[in-house]
């Protein structure tokens, strides 16, 4: 059934996002031209939203093809446990209202998309890679988090004390981190982060700036996370001009960083082959 089965390769429940309306037609083969052998175009995108009628128009149609079982969750569409356990994880913490603890965002597509490759060619040390990895997979632990998972806490930032401490508050809305990006030239860069909802978003746009931007603010949100951490132990909070200080300091011994050189690629390996018996 067009607006009930699960047939459009897209988002989680592969479900119609758009609502029936008036739409007459109840089958997917009511959306076949009869004529040519493909999708009506035109009926598609007069009852879909864009991104569904998109996906849909993607689907290849051959009648000479064989139906096969595919599992949507994964990327080679090859069930695997794994996959199942990341699928319950995101599906759980929905219920709940939590941040998803898994890289996994609201489409498949997402996550096949976003270019982890960006974080490990970083001009920096492995510590500040690793942190951007952990970052981009939602495992820094905020107090809004804390909070989801049943623990009765304070939930105000321990930096500025005004609005309850999550990811986008912590790296671009509180007004202490705020005056470290417009300080270090950064306040554009930041600007265009906001909207961002989500870490693997946030990181997205930051990768279509200069090097040298991303770098900087890559290194100022890793010295932040130390100044909040700090805070939220009880320690004195340092100042946005000794923060901005830190982070021009590690630009300067990053850009003189060696970065491992790459193995030169080996020779071609000759085989011995065995010549013709009548040689």
């Amino acid at each position: 059934m067009a607006w009930e089965d699960p047939w459009i390769p897209a988002g989680d429940t592969r479900r119609p996002r758009t609502l029936r309306g008036k739409a007459i037609f109840t089958k997917v083969a009511d959306l076949i031209n009869p004529i040519t052998g493909g999708w009506d175009e035109q009926l598609v995108q007069d009852h879909f939203d864009p991104a569904g009628a998109q996906a849909i128009l993607s689907i290849s149609i051959c009648d000479s093809m064989d139906d096969n079982l595919a599992w949507h969750f994964d990327p080679k569409e090859v069930f695997s446990v794994k996959s199942a356990y990341k699928l319950g994880v995101m599906l759980r913490d929905r219920m709940k209202g939590r941040e998803a603890a898994c890289s996994r965002e609201s489409t498949q597509d997402s996550v096949v998309k976003f270019n982890w490759k960006k974080i490990w060619d970083l001009r920096a040390p492995n510590k500040l890679k690793m942190f951007v990895w952990r970052l981009a997979h939602n495992s820094l632990v905020s107090r809004m988090k804390i909070m989801r998972m049943g623990v009765d806490l304070d939930t105000a930032c321990p930096l500025c004390h005004r609005l309850n401490e999550d990811g986008g508050h912590i790296f671009l809305k509180c007004k202490m981190a705020k005056a470290c990006w417009n300080s270090l030239g950064l306040g554009a860069t930041r600007e265009r982060l906001l909207p961002c909802s989500l870490a693997h978003n946030m990181l997205e746009e930051l990768w279509k700036r200069d090097t040298n931007v991303q770098l900087k603010a890559l290194v100022l949100t890793w010295e932040w996370w130390s100044v909040r951490n700090k805070a939220n132990s009880g320690e004195a909070v340092a100042s946005y001009l000794d923060v901005c200080h830190r982070v021009e300091r590690h630009m300067m011994d990053f850009i003189h960083l060696k970065l491992p050189a790459i193995p030169p690629k080996p020779p071609d390996q000759h085989k011995w082959v065995k010549p013709p018996d009548n040689q």
